[in-house]
This record gives structure tokens, sequence and C-alpha cells, in this order.
């Protein structure tokens, strides 16, 4: 594949996994140069290209984008669990991915109910997966495309129906999804803020989904 159009692709793809990827990719274009005349083109270069954008990457997205992001009314999920914030992302590719940022009340409401969960149930932490872009309405979402399952999960009725209980609770959340056979299943059925997202969206079957 021609150099010009394996660049393009990477554009577009780092554009559509991470919304800031892109730019990055071409910002780092020279450093890329540079390590290719020092190391050659094989694997040692390569790995090393590899690792100075993932570190690029990384950077930008815990110091600058955070920042870059505010005017947009979009703030990150916070990036670790603590007794004081007992809620962490579930895998560290939504970070590098930019796919953290909900809105600053959204944010609120989430670590109020961590905190609630965690004094409920000592030394539990929640996980969240992929909420939304730093910029942007309407980017398309693709980690629902790329989501992959833990086989080694066990579900708690009880502490699920507390959880849902105290989300649906707080004014501040609009909506929950979570599959129909979960909310009967957890003596949820006349909960009207609990709902089916549909047939078309991700399944709902094995984590929370939740809105202002």
């Amino acid at each position: 594949m021609p150099s010009f159009l394996k660049s393009l692709l990477f554009f577009f793809l780092l554009t559509l996994l991470s919304q800031v990827g892109g730019i990055l990719y071409l910002l780092h274009k020279p450093l890329s140069r540079s390590i290719k005349r020092r190391l050659g083109h094989g694997w040692r270069g390569s790995l090393v290209r590899a690792t100075s954008f993932v570190l690029v990457l990384s950077f930008a997205s815990i110091t600058v984008v955070p920042l870059l992001a505010r005017p947009f009314s979009r703030v990150p999920l916070p990036l670790s669990a603590n007794s004081e914030v007992p809620i962490a992302p579930a895998r560290w590719f939504t970070v590098l991915a930019n796919q953290h940022y909900v809105s600053p009340e959204l944010r609120a409401a989430v670590i109020e109910i961590a905190r609630q969960t965690a004094r409920t149930y000592p030394g539990t932490e929640l996980r969240y997966l992929d909420a939304n872009f730093p910029f942007l309405t309407g980017f398309p979402l693709l980690l629902r495309r790329l989501n992959w399952r833990s086989a080694d999960v066990t579900f708690d009725e009880s502490a699920n129906r507390w959880l849902l209980e105290a989300i649906t609770a707080d004014d501040r959340i609009g909506k929950v999804f979570v599959e129909p056979h979960l909310k009967r299943r957890i003596g949820q059925s006349g909960n009207d803020k609990i709902r089916f997202h549909g047939c078309a969206a991700v399944r709902h079957d094995d984590h929370i989904h939740v809105q202002l």
C-alpha cells in the first residue's frame, strides 16, 4: 500500500477510535520519521515508533484533552479508584480512546452513587465502560462494536437490585437501560426509569447504561 494511503487509513482509523488520535498521529509523524532514520524499517524501529506514539497519545489523553474538553461541558470520569472516589475504568483502552467523558452533572451523580455503593458494600468499587468523547455531539462511538465480555462474572441479584434502586433514586438520572429479563428478575418491573434500549443497540445484560 502506498505510504500516503497508509497514513490516510491510520488517520481515519485513529480518529474514529479516539476522536483526537488522527491529529496526534500527524503531529507524531516528524518524530516517527526521525526514529525510522535512526533505527531503520525493521521490527526494532517499528516497535519504538509504536511505543512513542502510545506515549504521546497517553500523555495527551490524560493531561491535554481534559483541559480542551472543558468548553464543551465534558469532563473525564476518574482514572483510578480510591476510598474517596471508588470508581475506575474497567479497562485502560477506554481512557486511551478518550471514551470516558461525560457532563459534569453526570460525573457528580455517578461518583455519589459509587460512594453510596461503597458504604453499603464495603470494599466495592464500580467500574465503567465507554461513555462519550470529549468533543462534538453525535460522533460515532465504535467501542460498542468492539466491546468484549468477561465470562468470569457472577450476577448478584440483591446487590444489583440495590444498585439500580440507588441509581434511579437519584433525581439527576433520567434513564437507565438493562435487558427486560433482568428488570423482571430483580423485581423492578414497575420502575419507569429502567427501560429497554431496543434490539439494535448493544445488549445491557452485563452492564448498566445510565444517562441524564
